[in-house]
């Protein structure tokens, strides 16, 4: 779907992000997240509050990303830009600095990720 639709269908506010990964080639954006589930509109007590999911970018753009150490960083907000772009703030708990990550893409998507 596109970022549009995405983001008016998931809010990402106090979900941490794990990690960032960046295919220049393939023009992927991959963000590892401890997404909240119990912020969705859909969120029924009986699901998991939490969980481990991939945001996949594809088609990117633009991406200015900024690498630091990432530390289960809050995410703070999120704004939808005119240019199908999004603008996500962190904020880093351990150095108490925000950090902002923009990506223009296509289509993005959300998966969980299966762990062993």
């Amino acid at each position: 779907m596109n970022i549009s639709n995405f983001f008016s269908q998931y809010n990402l506010h106090d979900s941490l992000l794990e990690s960032i990964k960046f295919d220049e080639i393939n023009k992927l954006a991959i963000l590892t997240v401890d997404f909240c589930y119990w912020q969705q509109e859909k969120y029924m007590d009986n699901q998991p509050e939490t969980g481990m999911v991939n945001i996949i970018f594809t088609n990117v753009s633009h991406f200015n990303y900024e690498p630091y150490s990432i530390n289960s960083d809050e995410i703070t907000d999120v704004k939808l830009n005119s240019d199908n772009s999004v603008t996500i703030v962190t904020l880093n708990d351990i150095t108490n600095e925000s950090h902002t990550i923009l990506i223009a893409a296509d289509n993005v998507q959300i998966e969980e990720v299966i762990t062993e």
